[in-house]
């Protein structure tokens, strides 16, 4: 098995889009006895790739470019809307619903691994308590 193997993306997803810029969203899992770093990723819709975190300055959140996601041995960490995820930038055309993204990611451990993707083009998926409060209203 190699490391690239070892390492597991699940609930992967891109947000359609209406405008120059995405986010990809997953869940990471290292089942590793090590750490490893997400350190970069790969497209070919968009101009430029970044790592992003949300960080609150007073009473506003703002993105920020980081140079890496950690994944600590036997953790997951997740990529989510309002967190740590991958931003798209300078999009060559709308991301639409129904359709696929290749994605190639590249781990730093005790060595160097790429990992390749392809993951859905969707809306986020619903909890369900939006709907109850709608109902209760």
């Amino acid at each position: 098995m190699t490391k690239a193997d070892s390492v597991t993306i699940s609930s992967a997803y891109a947000r359609p889009t209406k405008g120059t810029n995405g986010a990809l969203f997953m869940d990471i899992e290292n089942p590793e006895a090590h750490h490893i770093k997400l350190i970069s990723a790969e497209t070919n819709v968009c101009g430029r790739v970044e790592l992003h975190t949300h960080l609150q300055e007073g009473p506003i959140y703002r993105m920020r470019k980081i140079p890496y996601i950690a994944i600590n041995p036997g953790s997951t960490v997740s990529l989510k809307p309002g967190g740590l995820h991958i931003m798209l930038m300078h999009l060559d055309k709308e991301l639409e619903e129904g359709k696929t993204l290749s994605l190639t990611l590249t781990f730093e451990g005790k060595e160097r691994f790429v990992k390749e993707i392809t993951l859905p083009i969707r809306k986020k998926k619903s909890c369900g308590c939006c709907a109850k409060k709608k109902k209760a209203a």
